[in-house]
């Protein structure tokens, strides 16, 4: 076998001399994991040897050390290491426990952020792979120790959005446990207070709040999107899009007052045709125009049309938006709102019609059946 003889060494050798990068040689460690333990534990000795003289001080590489460990507890199994469930067991829980002291010894020398990432990422990990008895106890040891890493400023974003998905996972029936996550999510956007995908992860979870929270959530979203993130580009218009959908969907959730919906989605009217690329005001002018007309009726979704259906970007689905709408209200039919709906169709044929056979195929299938002889 190559990988349990000086082959292999060879290999790696050769390998390690024409890419000398950590990233690179680490893949000869996952290589030999995939293996049982007997094949390998000689080559990956030497390799470990060779990794700990070039990158002893760098935490990905005690990162790689304690993954290593906890990954040898798989490869003593793949090898029939164990003849029973016990020694099975006692096998994961030696190669767990090991694990965790070489975190432990990394994150005393170096205490940096980045290794104590790399360290509550394996505690996450194994908190949720290895669920017993004792997990409350373990759960409770990390919130512990995420609050006082907290304190000194040695939680990455990464790792905080973690905890506040453990964190509500395990408490969001607890009303006092909220209100603290709700202090916290706060404190991170303190802290990181110009990352959009940070925020736009907080406003998720600031939307599920109940209603007695209800003056802090649109307070959150109003800081963030009318002062923080009023330009967004291509590379981030996404994100833009899905904040304002959420923030919109949580006001007619919320029950917000007609006239106060009605200026949120005015005032964003207003910044997605100015300050953001056309796929976002492509995407949003027909959930406007839906709105208006739910909130206000029919009168007030006509307004909104006309004002808008000649601004910039011109959207086939804002017309057929209005379509939709107009064929509704017909269920109470009138003059005016025939007239309407023609006027609306005419519109469409007038922007689209040309590239676009289908809309005609449609106006001529209304105007024999839906109008009758």
């Amino acid at each position: 076998n190559i990988w349990n003889g000086k082959l292999a060494l060879i290999v790696y050798k050769h390998a390690t001399n024409r890419n000398d990068q950590l990233d690179f040689a680490a893949n000869f460690i996952d290589i030999c994991n995939r293996f049982d333990y007997e094949t390998t534990k000689e080559v990956k000795k030497s390799i470990i040897d060779d990794l700990k003289t070039r990158f002893d001080d760098r935490e990905e590489f005690w990162n790689l050390m304690a993954m290593n460990k906890y990954e040898e507890y798989k490869q003593k199994l793949r090898g029939n290491m164990a003849e029973n469930d016990d020694e099975k067991l006692e096998i994961k829980k030696c190669s767990i426990a090991e694990t965790v002291e070489i975190f432990e010894k990394a994150c005393i020398r170096f205490d940096t952020s980045l290794m104590w990432e790399f360290y509550l990422e394996f505690r996450f990990k194994d908190l949720l792979e290895n669920y017993n008895n004792n997990t409350t106890d373990q759960a409770a040891e990390i919130l512990h120790l995420l609050e006082t890493l907290w304190n000194v400023y040695k939680i990455t974003m990464k790792i905080f959005q973690q905890w506040i998905r453990f964190y509500y996972t395990c408490f969001r029936s607890n009303h006092l446990a909220m209100q603290k996550l709700q202090h916290l999510l706060l404190e991170g956007a303190d802290r990181w207070p110009n990352d959009l995908s940070l925020h736009l992860f907080i406003a998720c979870f600031m939307a599920k709040f109940s209603s007695e929270y209800q003056k802090v959530v649109q307070k959150y979203f109003e800081d963030c999107l009318m002062k923080k993130f009023t330009h967004f580009d291509q590379n981030n218009a996404s994100m833009g899009m899905d904040f304002w959908e959420l923030f919109i969907d949580w006001s007619l959730r919320n029950k917000l007052p007609a006239q106060k919906i009605l200026k949120i989605i005015n005032d964003f009217n207003n910044q997605i045709l100015n300050h953001c690329p056309h796929k976002m005001s492509e995407y949003f002018k027909p959930k406007i125009l839906a709105i208006n007309y739910h909130l206000m009726g029919i009168n007030r979704a006509r307004s909104f049309y006309e004002k808008n259906k000649s601004v910039s970007p011109i959207c086939k689905n804002f017309f057929l938006k209005m379509i939709e709408i107009e064929k509704h209200s017909l269920n109470e039919i009138d003059d005016q709102q025939q007239t309407s709906y023609d006027h609306v169709y005419e519109d469409l044929i007038y922007y689209f019609g040309k590239d676009d056979a289908q809309i005609w195929i449609d106006y001529i299938k209304y105007a024999m059946y839906d109008l009758g002889d």
